[in-house]
């Protein structure tokens, strides 16, 4: 009997530490922060844009251009407007740059946790940046990392939207490149084939939508980028996670559509 006893305190606690070990199940947190994030901003679709080419809309997100959403809540893309800024009294700086002082600020203030610079150019520095936010602080990191050209990269990338998905923080990333065309269109069409489920030629029709005519050779590097991605699969997330994050519907055109879950 105490061996049977014994045993059964065994399993109990095998099964306890089990349940321990499994990760929390945030869901009903993301589904808010989704719709926190998709009230602000307001982009319905994957081509609708809150900021212009020239860095004018919502005042709050001055310092990028053609700010839209990939994963609502989670992943944004843009541009740094670097060319644009006398419309808010800053001088201009060379287009081929990072995020301005503004920029930094202002998507710390906005409760964006990442931005990740895809060009390592010069002028570049790491800028981790508190700010207080609705009576905390919130810390914002800005990095250099290339998703769109090494395996390191994309991983690094993924990895950390993922986390965003399926943790307690859901503060969402901002990936940019200069203008928000082209290098951003990359890593965000490898994203939502990733976590959306999109085939390689519907990534490629989503990054043609929203690039801006490139030197071939320079364009069909990027196709050859988005086609050659492969999910990974021990980053997938679930299919209520992927309901809540990704856009459904149509990929071509302007016709896609924001459906809620239900």
């Amino acid at each position: 009997m105490t061996r049977r006893i014994y045993l059964a305190s065994l399993i109990l606690c095998a099964a306890t530490l089990s349940r321990a070990d499994e990760p929390a199940n945030h869901d009903e947190s993301l589904q808010k922060s989704v719709e926190a994030f998709q009230a602000r901003y307001a982009l319905t679709t994957l081509y609708e844009s809150a900021v212009d080419d020239h860095g004018q809309g919502k005042p709050d997100l001055w310092g990028v251009r053609n700010f839209r959403a990939v994963l609502p809540g989670i992943l944004y893309r843009a541009g740094a407007n670097n060319s644009y800024r006398a419309a808010y009294g800053k001088p201009q700086l060379p287009n081929n740059g990072p995020l301005p002082e503004e920029g930094l600020t202002n998507l710390c203030q906005e409760g964006f946790s990442q931005a990740y610079y895809v060009y390592g150019a010069s002028g570049f520095k790491p800028a981790p940046t508190q700010c207080e936010r609705n009576g905390t602080t919130n810390v914002f990191n800005y990095s250099a990392l290339h998703p769109q050209y090494s395996d390191h990269g994309r991983k690094t990338f993924l990895t950390a939207i993922r986390d965003r998905i399926v943790s307690g923080n859901h503060e969402p990333i901002l990936v940019h490149c200069w203008n928000g065309y082209h290098a951003s269109g990359v890593s965000s069409a490898i994203a939502l084939r990733q976590f959306c489920g999109l085939s390689a030629e519907e990534a490629v029709t989503y990054w043609i939508t929203t690039a801006t005519p490139l030197e071939e050779k320079a364009r069909e590097r990027s196709l050859a980028q988005i086609r050659n991605f492969k999910p990974i699969e021990s980053l997938s997330i679930t299919a209520k996670q992927q309901q809540m994050v990704c856009f459904q519907g149509p990929i071509a055109g302007q016709h896609a559509v924001w459906r809620l879950p239900r």
